[in-house]
């Protein structure tokens, strides 16, 4: 089973990003007035928002990049190497 997923918990709410469908959730959560004497039922304000993402393959993208950088003679983006061999 392939798993690509990021998970960050913040004081502000939650974030999941899903680099296999390329998705992108935020959640945020808000606990309302307590009543004492009725612990049962707590208050919960829920959000969850999907974000739009533009989908791209990422393979593609860098290799891309590369060509750009080679026929230019320029440098490739971060994370590119190029080693040529005269």
């Amino acid at each position: 089973m392939k798993v690509r997923k990021v998970s960050f918990t913040c004081s502000g709410g939650f974030v999941q990003m899903d680099y296999m469908d390329q998705s992108l959730e935020v959640s945020t959560s808000k606990v309302g007035n307590l009543d004492q004497s009725d612990m049962f039922r707590i208050p919960l304000e829920y959000d969850l928002r999907r974000v739009s993402v533009r989908k791209e393959e990422p393979l593609k993208a860098e290799l891309e990049q590369f060509l750009k950088a080679a026929e230019s003679k320029g440098r490739p983006a971060a994370g590119v190497s190029m080693q040529c061999r005269t």
